[in-house]
């Protein structure tokens, strides 16, 4: 059997379009799959790449910070109240009385028996108004790092004195300190 050329030159067409056909199934699309397989790798790695290029940069900008953050540390550790110095802490505070010209009476504190790393003193300050407004002041300037809890300043007033005598004050101090 013979085939005339048209035929035989379908049939070639039809080879090589079969052949052509193989080859792009079974290499061109299953690369073309891999390179779409490596381009997310690729851009998974690099996502995952400048993720960790951020934390680096934060890890080393809070190393920075961490040297700051250890120098004031260090200058607000020398403002807590160290137990032990208790004597301190009242001698501090009754010179301050003296100095000042007020009375001062501790009425009530936990110096024997602190808890939770808080030290809470009840303090009456009696004196002329000015006075015991300088008292608060100076109260402020002790090197310890002192917290107002609550302050109650009451005048005092004595009712057969002429207007223009002086004004004494009683002032209420609750204080707390931080103890190291």
């Amino acid at each position: 059997m013979k085939m005339n050329a048209e035929k035989r030159t379908i049939i070639i067409i039809a080879l090589f379009s079969f052949l052509i056909l193989l080859i792009t199934f079974l290499v061109i699309l299953p690369t073309m799959q891999e390179i779409r397989d490596s381009k997310k790798s690729v851009e998974d790695l690099q996502n995952y790449m400048e993720r960790r290029l951020r934390k680096v940069a934060a890890v080393k900008t809070s190393l920075s910070q961490l040297k700051n953050i250890d120098a004031a540390a260090s200058e607000f550790s020398g403002l807590l109240f160290r137990d032990g110095e208790e004597l301190k802490l009242i001698t501090d505070l009754e010179n301050l009385a003296h100095r000042e010209k007020v009375t001062q009476t501790i009425v009530n504190s936990n110096l024997d028996n602190i808890t939770d790393k808080h030290l809470k003193i009840n303090i009456n300050i009696s004196g002329l108004y000015i006075n015991t407004l300088k008292y608060l002041a100076e109260l402020e300037r002790l090197p310890y790092f002192i917290t107002i809890e609550e302050l109650q300043l009451t005048p005092l007033t004595n009712r057969g004195a002429p207007t223009e005598a002086p004004k004494e004050a009683l002032l209420n101090l609750r204080l707390g300190l931080y103890v190291d």
